[in-house]
């Protein structure tokens, strides 16, 4: 049954007084309880509900009659207010509320007419008192929920008895919530012999993944809609997995609010496969087949004959899934994910990096894509459109200037020079030998397998001129600790002023040890007055510092070794 008609049901069962037992069905995990709680809590807010009183009783772990009644009596509330929970003030006011009337009740039947005993059997907490309780529940909604985990000393007979008992001479409306796939050989004997003259409906909650979604899933931020999209494209129904891959997205969000939307978008579709495949005992490919897919294709392809790797059918109807997922293989980050929804929790700094190497390779992607675009109208075009052609390869190039090579950017300066755009190519020589000053062995044109094609005076000029500079200059980490020590030369600024606060991040992201701390503290050189250059290395140096202290609550903790206050 569809969650619509699952709904109209309940909510007609809900809106009359008319004594009647209907049963909740379906498989582990599909919902039914949140969905029945759901409901029934939209009625309630609605003033829907016809009865005044509802009692919410779960089976687990009750093993015997008189305990079971005591439970309806003590969860006893109104169906009006169902958000507030019995607590022992209630049960005070209740047994207060009903103590005279069940003394009268008990009074008028013969089965107690010792009237002299009557007072210490309601003030025993035990069998007798458990009973006369129970006389007191009528006009209620009665839910029992997990039917198939009661305990042993509880019989089906029983619980099927005082049902029948609520429903014939209480005046209640009682659910039956169970698993019948669940229920013990022991059980089902009973369940099925008297199923049919206790139970008058029979509802089979099988929703579809967009209604589990519906239900499961009320956010409204991007998070709730990348989950939402990744559980329909997986088809997951069972309401309880994505209920628990929720809690893991929105620790992984808040962990990744400083990357882009794409990267954070990508990593929750990964984990909701990754996390769908480890809670799921059917349906979902095993975590093992996600961890080997990509070898197991390439051996394929590789070798090619069936006789030397087989798929069984369910491989192959796993493999078809992901590939419309668009899940081909399992990367680091993925694996750094993995290992969280195994332990329970996740790695943060680990995840962190990965998803900061996961960020650069999709920005080079898009990088090198956005480099295509921009020669195209050169290549695709015997058009005079020489301005556009101009345009379009100088600020392409200029956007993209971490991504060009020497050989693309020997190509694009020559070009702007032939097409009358001198001015463009020196200003793309200058941008990219700032951009990228402290890249090593990028200007090395000894070990550049493609310098023969470098034939621009300008470039090769610019290579041979950062190769010295580079020689003589030191890295980012001797300058740092240079500085910390207190003894640096103008090459140690020089060297830091040609980092921007991206590659402050990415060096400072890359410590480990003694060097992190004195290489940060290099970076604020500790003099009174600072000159230009100085304070633009500590503004980068501090800009990155912010970033990765936003990143964690940790993080933020570090930083106050450096006294920096993060916002």
């Amino acid at each position: 049954m569809s969650v619509s008609l699952a709904k109209k049901t309940i909510a007609k069962f809900l809106e009359t007084d008319v004594p009647e037992v209907i049963c909740i069905t379906g498989k582990w995990g599909v919902g039914k309880t949140y969905a029945w709680k759901t409901f029934f809590g939209e009625l309630s807010a609605e003033g829907k509900i016809k009865l005044p009183y509802y009692s919410y009783v779960s089976l687990f772990g009750i093993s015997s009659v008189d305990e079971l009644r005591q439970t309806i009596f003590e969860d006893r509330t109104s169906s009006n207010n169902v958000e507030l929970s019995p607590t022992l003030d209630s049960l005070r006011e209740k047994v207060k509320q009903y103590y005279d009337t069940a003394l009268q009740k008990v009074s008028r039947t013969s089965k107690y007419a010792k009237i002299p005993y009557v007072e210490n059997y309601l003030n025993n907490f035990s069998g007798g008192f458990r009973h006369i309780m129970s006389l007191t529940v009528k006009d209620a909604i009665v839910c029992f929920d997990d039917f198939e985990r009661k305990g042993k000393g509880l019989r089906t007979a029983d619980v099927l008895g005082v049902i029948s008992q609520l429903k014939e001479t209480k005046e209640c409306k009682i659910v039956v919530i169970l698993n019948d796939d669940a229920l013990s050989e022991e059980d089902k004997p009973d369940f099925e012999k008297y199923f049919e003259k206790v139970v008058d409906a029979k509802i089979e909650f099988a929703p579809t993944a967009e209604e589990s979604v519906e239900i499961a899933l009320r956010g409204t931020d991007n998070l709730h809609g990348w989950l939402r999209s990744a559980c329909i494209d997986l088809n997951i129904s069972n309401i309880r997995i994505i209920k628990k891959i929720e809690r893991l997205a929105m620790q992984v969000g808040e962990l990744l609010k400083p990357f882009e939307a794409d990267v954070t978008n990508n990593v929750v579709r990964s984990l909701c496969v990754l996390a769908w495949s480890f809670y799921s005992r059917v349906d979902a490919p095993t975590i093992e087949f996600l961890k080997t897919r990509r070898n197991h294709q390439r051996l394929q392809r590789l070798f090619g004959a069936e006789e030397d790797i087989r798929f069984t059918d369910e491989e192959v109807g796993w493999g078809v899934i992901l590939d419309s997922y668009g899940l081909t293989n399992c990367d680091d980050l993925d694996l750094a994910l993995l290992d969280g929804i195994q332990r329970g929790f996740f790695d943060e700094e680990k995840v962190l990096r990965e998803a900061a190497k996961y960020q650069e390779n999709a920005r080079a992607l898009r990088g090198n894509a956005s480099l295509e675009e921009a020669w195209k109208p050169f290549h695709e075009s015997f058009g005079d459109n020489v301005d556009e052609v101009v345009t379009t390869l100088f600020d392409g190039s200029m956007k993209n200037v971490k991504f060009v090579n020497l050989g693309t950017l020997n190509s694009a300066v020559s070009l702007l020079k032939k097409l009358g755009a001198p001015e463009k190519a020196q200003e793309l020589i200058a941008h990219y030998a700032s951009e990228r000053a402290h890249e090593e062995g990028l200007f090395d044109l000894s070990n550049n397998p493609f310098s023969g094609h470098i034939d621009d005076p300008d470039v090769l000029a610019l290579c041979n001129e950062r190769a010295a500079l580079t020689k003589m200059m030191p890295t980012p980490i001797e300058a740092c600790k240079k500085i910390h020590s207190g003894s640096w030369s103008s090459s140690d600024e020089e060297t830091l002023s040609l980092l921007t606060a991206d590659q402050f991040y990415s060096l400072f992201k890359g410590l480990r040890g003694d060097d992190r701390h004195s290489v940060v503290q290099g970076c604020f050189l500790k003099i009174d007055v600072l000159t230009d250059r100085q304070k633009l290395i500590r503004g980068r140096a501090k800009e990155a510092l912010m970033r990765i202290a936003k990143e964690s609550d940790l993080n933020r903790l570090r930083m106050k070794t450096y006294r920096l206050q993060v916002d």
